[in-house]
């Protein structure tokens, strides 16, 4: 069985929310500039990503990603 990783803010001592972004790159290069890609999860329920060492960002709301999955899930892509 998969383990899910739960996102949620986490509160500081002081009882405030930190609402920092996550960032992480693919272990795999992407295409053939050899370039990873680099994934984030980042406030107001957006995941980001772009290729390692570029500027250009692409973005992608996280309900929408998750609608994503579940159709893909259920055709057995």
């Amino acid at each position: 069985m998969p383990k899910y990783l739960e996102l949620r803010a986490r509160a500081q001592e002081d009882g405030t929310v930190k609402s920092t972004a996550v960032y992480r790159k693919t272990v795999e290069p992407f295409d053939h500039h050899g370039r990873q890609i680099v994934v984030g999860l980042e406030p107001g329920d957006v995941i980001s990503f772009r290729e390692a060492g570029t500027r250009k960002t692409y973005t992608i709301d996280i309900k929408w990603a998750y609608a994503q999955a579940i159709k893909k899930s259920v055709r057995g892509d």
